[in-house]
This record gives C-alpha cells, sequence and structure tokens, in this order.
C-alpha cells in the first residue's frame, strides 16, 4: 500500500485516494482508523508521564454529574455534558457552548458529535469537549443494519454478525488515540481559519466561505491553536488534546488537488487533568482550554465534600471500585479491534 511519510513527497488528498482505491478512504470521520491518520500525516505524541491514578469516591456530586449513568445513555451523555459546561463556566461565566462543529472537505461537510466554546462576542471557536461514551454510540450507529419487517432469526443473526465486524474494524486499538479526536481538532482549525478570513460582527447566521477563497492562505504561515477535552467514562481524570495545525495542513482539505511543497505533519498532545482536588478543578480544566485567558473561578461548592475529607470515606471508595491501581493503564490498554478495511460511506453533504 503507498503511504506518504515525511521522507516522501508530499501528496494532495486525491492523489492518496486514487492511490490507495481499495482503503475506502473516504467515509465519515466516524469511520477513521489508522490508515486515515497515517496518509494524512497525523501522529499522537506518547505522554511523557501521566498522574498517579486516585479514583474519586462514587459518592460525591462531582461523580454523580462529569460520569453520570442512566438507564439512557443518550440522556446520561447530556447530563455529563451539562455538567463540564457548568464546571467551565463556573470559571468563567461569559463562556458559551455551540455544537455545531463541520470537518469541511473541499465542498463538503459532516457534522462532528461534540461542543464547542466560542471567543465571546466572537464567531472564532476556542476548544471542543467531547465524551467518549457518545464516540462509541455514534460509531456503533453507523455500522447497524436495518432490518426489513418480515426478517428471520437467521437473517438478523447474520446482520448482527456483519455489523460486528465492521465495528471491529474501526474500532481503535487503544480508544486514547481514536481518530475521530484528530478530526475534531482538525475542524477546531477549519472553523478558526474560517472565522478569521471573513470579518463581521457576532451574529447568530453562520457565513459559509468558498473553499476557492481559502486556497490563497496554503503558503500565510498561519497556524492555529486548538484544543479538545474528552472524559473516558469510570475513569478520574479529563484527557486534554492539543495541537498546533498549520494553514498549509488545511490547504489539504480546502483544495484537494493540493499537494504541500513540503510535508506538513499534524502533531496531537495529550495530557491528563485529574478531578483531584476538586475544589480547583473547574479552574484548572480552564486554564488548560483557555490558557490566553486565564480565568479565576470562585471556591467549589464541593469543598466539605466528606469523601475529600474522610480518610474512611476514602478507603471505602477505593474498596468499592472496580478501577485499576495506579501502575495500571486502565481502559486506554483494552485491545477493541483491528484497523483494517471497510465498507465505503457517502454520509458527506455538500453545503
Amino acid at each position: 500500500m503507498a503511504s506518504q511519510s515525511s521522507q516522501d513527497r508530499a501528496l494532495s488528498i486525491n492523489q492518496i485516494l486514487r492511490q490507495n482505491p481499495r482503503d475506502q478512504l473516504y467515509v465519515e470521520p466516524l469511520k477513521w482508523t489508522h490508515d486515515h491518520l497515517r496518509h494524512l500525516e497525523v501522529s499522537f505524541v506518547e505522554p511523557k508521564e501521566l498522574h498517579p491514578f486516585d479514583p474519586v469516591s462514587r459518592d460525591s456530586k462531582l461523580w454523580d454529574t462529569v460520569n453520570f449513568t442512566g438507564r439512557n445513555e443518550l440522556s446520561s451523555q447530556e447530563v455529563r455534558l451539562r455538567a463540564v459546561e457548568d464546571l467551565l463556566q463556573k470559571a468563567d461565566k461569559s463562556l458559551s457552548f455551540e455544537d455545531d462543529l463541520y470537518l469541511c472537505f473541499h465542498r463538503k461537510q459532516q457534522k462532528l458529535d461534540c461542543t464547542f466554546s466560542l471567543e465571546p462576542g466572537q464567531d472564532i471557536p476556542l476548544a471542543a469537549y467531547v465524551d467518549h461514551m457518545s464516540i462509541v454510540a455514534k460509531r456503533e450507529g453507523t455500522v447497524k443494519s436495518k432490518l426489513k419487517s418480515k426478517s428471520t432469526n437467521t437473517s438478523i443473526e447474520i446482520s448482527k454478525s456483519k455489523s460486528e465486524l465492521k465495528l471491529k474494524k474501526i474500532t481503535p486499538e487503544n480508544p486514547l488515540y481514536d481518530p475521530f479526536i484528530a478530526a475534531i481538532l482538525i475542524a477546531l482549525a477549519q472553523a478558526q481559519q474560517r472565522a478569521t478570513t471573513v470579518s463581521r460582527p457576532h451574529t447568530k447566521d453562520k457565513v459559509v466561505v468558498d473553499p476557492e477563497d481559502l486556497k490563497p492562505l496554503a503558503t500565510d504561515g498561519r497556524t492555529y491553536d486548538v484544543r479538545l477535552l474528552v472524559n473516558f467514562r469510570e475513569d478520574a481524570c479529563f484527557m486534554l488534546y492539543k495541537a498546533v495545525i498549520s494553514s498549509a495542513f488545511l490547504a489539504k482539505f480546502n483544495d484537494l488537488d493540493y499537494a504541500p511543497s513540503t510535508s506538513a505533519p499534524m502533531k496531537i498532545e495529550l495530557s491528563d487533568i485529574p478531578f483531584k482536588p476538586r475544589i480547583s478543578l473547574h479552574r484548572r480544566a480552564f486554564n488548560e482550554l483557555f490558557p490566553e485567558r486565564q480565568g479565576t473561578g470562585g471556591d467549589s461548592d464541593e469543598r466539605s465534600t466528606d469523601s475529600e475529607k474522610s480518610p474512611k470515606n476514602k478507603t471505602r471508595a477505593s474498596a468499592d471500585s472496580n478501577e485499576p491501581s495506579s501502575d495500571s493503564q486502565g481502559p486506554y490498554s483494552e485491545s477493541r479491534g483491528s484497523t483494517d478495511s471497510y465498507d465505503v460511506d457517502s454520509s458527506y453533504h455538500d453545503y
């Protein structure tokens, strides 16, 4: 299989698609695999060190909200989303959030399942948040077959087996390095580039930027600093993903025939933001997501939470928890399937 590396001549996206017709690369971001990252020259930088694992009491308000799990997973995701928004607004009440982030592919676009915040008074996206369980649920939905009303038990089982096989092929072995995370970061950078291209007052109406107008920006030398906060359920920390994306990298999506004169890679750094101490979580999360603003929030309403103060409760929480110990990799080490080729998908739509 032909691939692109920093030592090879840079290829345009159309060239990559033509040279790899059997890989079925033209699919929605939820179906991206390691192959997409390799061809696009996207890589995750291995974290030097993550904080020692320290379980949070399941009895705390923080755990109840940020890791809320109810009978309905969709409603649970909504509760967790509101909890994170409230947490960040505790540090800066001027923050606003939207959920219409799109990955643009020349004149086509795909809405991504995440929430992002805007620069107050402007349409410039600053950072995004996504619940990893929502990625898992949405990905499962992309492979489910529509059964006919008269389907037999045998046909149902066959359909189920096919769906499971497809899901296995597009599920990353290590969720910490989920390709969908890269797609969100790219979409954030695209949104920043588009927002700064058109000078206009703040308005709820979205202004679509013609990708032809973005072509001259390929060599402007600008970079876009993007950040993403991810909540992995059953974990005692947020994961923070950061990338500085160049105009040359984005140009490959604006012009599918554009091949950078030199390699234009994208590197994603990751670190963790432990929940503890809970009293400062809102400030720490805010300052990591918005370093240029450095918000200062009020004191946490969980200052006197018993689980923080009582050694007895700490011991009970550790005993009750099914979490791994500090020297374990937790859910990130779980093997979740290969990254082989998969079916063609046409969910991108024109704008």
